[in-house]
């Protein structure tokens, strides 16, 4: 991560802007990712450098019903996330004053989080019904499983930022994919729910091609003062 940290940092100087202002943006918004804060700075009409830092805490319940019967799935994450990335505009004219006009855009980035576990519960609700018998959530138990990922993922987006107020604000979305590479899970079962471990390995088949994490942001920037290149 250090690596990619120096490199955006060396492009970040280097890239020429003596064609146009230096516009500084700090957003703040939510997304897949969780709640986050970034900075960008837009080097010239077609070229943006930035950072952001996420945070994710997620415990939500999801009831569903599996072969007629109602069962709660718990899950739950947390991890803090630090992206770099570059920014191109394919419409960015030198002429576009304030880049009013310039407001579609690509990304490709590169995050890093804290932690890459995604923690699944599966329980019953009571009472679970077997043939002419019920069962406490006691004796049905719990299946247990960590579904672990990469917590270095490059990605890639498109979206579109919508400037007004003379352009010292603006809303900005974007719809992408994170590539965390192959999931891998740990499982482990209690009560007549351990009759489940011997499907382990069909589950980890099952969601081996569940590679890509959406990528689904929305946010309001605020424009800092622009500096402009010294005349040459």
């Amino acid at each position: 991560m250090r690596f990619f940290l120096l490199v955006a940092t060396f492009l970040f100087f280097c890239t020429p802007t003596s064609h146009a202002q230096n516009s500084h943006t700090i957003s703040q918004g939510i997304g897949t990712s969780g709640s986050f804060i970034a900075y960008t700075k837009q080097l010239n009409p077609k070229i943006s450098l930035g950072a952001s830092i996420s945070f994710l805490n997620l415990d939500a319940t999801i009831p569903l019903k599996i072969i007629g019967q109602e069962v709660k799935v718990i899950v739950q994450t947390s991890s803090l996330q630090g992206s770099v990335f570059y920014r191109y505009h394919p419409f960015g004219k030198k002429d576009s004053i304030g880049f009013r006009n310039n407001g579609f855009f690509l990304s490709a980035g590169l995050s890093q989080k804290t932690s890459s576990i995604y923690e699944l519960r599966f329980t019953s609700r009571e009472p679970l019904q077997i043939g002419q018998f019920k069962l406490t959530s006691d004796q049905t138990g719990s299946v247990n499983i960590d579904v672990f990922t990469n917590t270095t993922m490059p990605w890639f987006s498109i979206g579109y930022q919508k400037k007004f107020r003379n352009n010292k604000l603006s809303i900005l979305s974007e719809v992408g994919l994170y590539y965390h590479g192959l999931p891998l899970i740990d499982m482990n079962s209690t009560g007549v729910f351990r009759l489940n471990d011997r499907n382990k390995d069909q589950i980890q088949k099952n969601i081996s091609s569940l590679k890509y994490y959406p990528l689904l942001n929305v946010s309001l920037g605020y424009k800092l003062q622009s500096t402009k290149p010294n005349p040459q």
